[in-house]
């Protein structure tokens, strides 16, 4: 039986400063889904559809915007009111043909152990897919799998493909446009198609992760009474992800601006480190 453990956000009013701003093209178009953070700390949101967003940041921070198809952009969060991001100019690549067949498919699933579903905050995280010997003849991807968790009839979220740098971290990105999808109500595993990008499994291995977008739409809100008497918030961005408990060493972390390999420390060295990694699948074909 799977076990669901959802830690909420738990928060209480205070007297916090909040950066409020607007992220825009240069047509002044508003950009939406933009990955905002406190530059090198675990401090982040999401531009909403209507290219707003704001920080609750208490003094002067660097703040890193970055979002596929546009130029990261870094500026201070005493700068920030209409924050414009240019276009990112692609090289076109040489048009590799390949024989698609697609008469057989096989599923890199992840583990078969217990998954919990928790908020882990404003970061992305990643899986990487290693280049195995079963790949070599079936390197299109068709599908996504992901085990979520959500209490909102429809939540957003959007999903990531990287290339593997030579530092073993996240890279460049397979896809040129934002990858969007809808998740719903409900502790589910769900299948997305990828068909249509014609997405070719790296030699190198194949990094995937999912973004949650931290936006309104996305937003669920409970209001409780504590024992001493005060008003508390419960909020939550849905959907969560399930994680697997996985014998690793690391796992793969976006946060502030950079990728980072987060190590488990251990000091019992007769056991070997697990850490929580997201419950995410590939359906490839031949």
């Amino acid at each position: 039986m799977k076990k669901i453990l959802i830690f909420l956000l738990v928060t209480t009013t205070m007297a916090t400063a909040q950066v409020k701003g607007k992220v825009v093209n240069l047509d002044n178009q508003p950009i939406p889904y933009v990955n905002i953070g406190v530059q090198n700390e675990t401090i982040g949101t999401t531009s909403d559809e209507d290219g707003s967003f704001y920080l609750p940041i208490k003094q002067e921070k660097m703040i890193v915007f970055s979002a596929l198809g546009y130029e990261k952009k870094i500026i201070s969060s005493s700068a920030i009111q209409t924050v414009q991001l240019v276009s990112t100019t692609y090289e076109l690549n040489e048009v590799v043909v390949m024989n698609k067949k697609e008469t057989k498919t096989f599923e890199l699933s992840f583990n078969k152990g217990m998954a919990q579903a928790f908020e882990n905050g404003p970061k992305i995280e990643a899986v990487y897919f290693p280049y195995e010997s079963k790949i070599k003849k079936n390197r299109y991807l068709k599908k996504i799998g992901l085990f979520t968790e959500s209490n909102i009839e429809t939540a957003t979220v959007k999903i990531h493909f990287y290339k593997v740098t030579s530092s073993e971290l996240p890279g460049e990105e397979l896809l040129t446009k934002d990858f969007i999808i809808q998740i719903k109500k409900g502790s589910r595993k769900s299948y997305f198609d990828l068909s249509d990008y014609n997405l070719v499994f790296p030699k190198e291995g194949l990094f995937v992760a999912v973004e949650r977008l931290l936006i309104e739409k996305n937003k669920w809100i409970k209001n409780s009474m504590a024992i001493d008497g005060t008003l508390k918030t419960q909020t939550v961005y849905y959907p969560l992800l399930f994680y697997n408990f996985v014998e690793k060493d690391f796992i793969y972390t976006y946060y502030g601006g950079n990728w980072y390999k987060e190590f488990k420390k251990t000091t019992d060295f007769t056991t070997k480190n697990r850490v929580f990694e997201p419950a995410i699948s590939l359906v490839l074909t031949n």
